[in-house]
């Protein structure tokens, strides 16, 4: 018995059919589990204390705390890299949105914006005498 074309174009459809949706539903279990699998930080990323998180960090000056540490500005690591080649750049809600910064052309972390810091303070200077 012999097969129609029609008949072998329906159940090729079918079987596309169900490849995309096969597909769909592995991408959408893949993306649920990269969003839950990913554990909570257990440590600060600036100071590696296990006390706190980034968010809490007790450090006044966090930005000058990660430029001394050799921290990388984005990712917070331990500068192996430029914070312009950090892959971590790509997550932009970890990223500072402040006017100021964006001007300057300076891009950090949010948590270490040198906006949010007390200025450093600078010793007097004598008053120089008559």
């Amino acid at each position: 018995m012999k097969r129609s074309n029609t008949q072998d174009i329906a159940d090729e459809a079918k079987k596309l059919a169900i490849a995309s949706a096969t597909a769909q539903y592995t991408q959408i279990f893949l993306r649920q589990m990269r969003t839950t699998a990913a554990p909570a930080p257990t440590n600060c990323k600036l100071c590696n204390n296990k006390d706190h998180t980034l968010e809490t960090c007790p450090i006044e000056n966090k930005f000058r705390f990660a430029q001394d540490n050799t921290k990388c500005l984005i990712c917070l690591k331990t500068k192996s890299h430029c914070h312009r080649s950090c892959r971590s750049i790509k997550f932009v809600e970890n990223l500072c949105e402040k006017d100021e910064c964006d001007t300057n052309g300076l891009i950090h972390n949010k948590f270490i914006c040198p906006q949010n810091c007390p200025p450093i303070a600078t010793p007097m200077k004598k008053a120089a005498k008559n």
